[in-house]
């Protein structure tokens, strides 16, 4: 295992951080877990995108620009505070 990888904090949680590139936490969970998460705590979905490689990778990473370009590697989530949450009501 490479050293700038940490154990994780807890299950599913793995942090990734080198001496010049701020930390990144991954939360390796499924999908409903993670939106259950966020509407107990008072927020609901307003955004889930999934990025795309650039262009460039094609050139880059010929032999695997299929894969970046088809499998799953990062969603990210917005997520605001629920009108109910506010007290507004709607």
């Amino acid at each position: 295992m490479p050293a700038a990888l940490r154990a994780p904090s807890s299950p599913g949680v793995s942090t990734c951080s080198t001496e010049s590139a701020v930390a990144m936490e991954f939360w390796r969970r499924p999908l409903h877990a993670m939106t259950d998460a966020f509407t107990t705590a008072g927020f609901r979905l307003y955004v889930l995108s999934e990025p795309q490689p650039a262009p460039a990778a094609r050139e880059l990473f010929p032999d695997g620009f299929q894969d970046l370009s088809t499998s799953h590697t990062f969603l990210f989530l917005v997520v605001e505070v629920a009108p109910s949450a506010t007290g507004s009501g709607g």
